[in-house]
């Protein structure tokens, strides 16, 4: 009867345990999710709530910057490349959370194009708002260290790898500054380097490295 159907369709609106078993567990929906894949992860983010939390956290788990999708800019503002990276994060506490790897610079070599210089002031700036950073790639980077009083010894959290790949610094001599760099995490379990720029001074110097640092794994290719 009319009445009959009426008082069913109440009893679903209003039964939250009724509503509630037509979802799927926070759990599976997670798993689901998992196993999409990445390219279709940007959709994922538009079916609900649940979906769109998940959804988001693998989508940004590795971030690139800058984008693949920018153009090669010969003339390009190096600094103000990485500021807006920082406005990026600044602006997403959801992004902020979910970055657990963060790849800087060129991810691929390309002839005649020249590496992205970034300053490590601004590099620590934008590490600042990664608090659940797990892996630090720099590609193809010119570092300019910065000064002393600009880093603070064990100043992030541990991470489980840095890797410095094809990396170079603007003045040889001031490789004591990527030392304090480093030395601004509490602890890193794995560096990797492959940059011949860097490694016969890392080799020198990891002594002084160890004394503010636990470095568990040091290796180079």
């Amino acid at each position: 009867s009319m009445c009959g159907e009426g008082s069913q369709t109440q009893a679903i609106a209003s039964s939250d345990g009724l509503v509630g078993s037509r979802r799927l567990p926070q759990e599976l929906c997670d798993l689901v999710v998992s196993y999409v894949p990445r390219d279709a992860l940007q959709q994922c983010t538009l079916v609900c709530k649940d979906w769109f939390s998940w959804s988001s956290r693998c989508l940004f788990d590795t971030f690139a910057w800058p984008p693949k999708s920018r153009p090669y800019d010969p003339l390009r503002d190096d600094a103000k490349c990485f500021v807006e990276l920082h406005d990026v994060l600044a602006g997403s506490p959801r992004l902020q959370a979910a970055v657990c790897t963060l790849r800087l610079g060129r991810t691929f070599f390309v002839p005649r194009l020249t590496s992205y210089t970034i300053h490590t002031s601004a590099l620590i700036s934008i590490l600042d708002l990664c608090g659940n950073l797990d892996h630090l790639e720099l590609n193809y980077c010119l570092l300019i260290p910065a000064s002393a009083t600009e880093i603070e010894v064990g100043r992030f959290s541990s991470l489980n790898q840095v890797s410095l790949n094809h990396c170079d610094l603007d003045v040889p001599s001031s490789f004591h500054g990527i030392l304090e760099l480093l030395s601004s995490f509490k602890r890193i379990k794995h560096l990797l380097v492959d940059s011949p720029g860097l490694m016969v001074d890392l080799d020198e110097k990891s002594t002084s490295l160890s004394q503010s640092l636990e470095l568990t794994s040091l290796s180079w290719s």
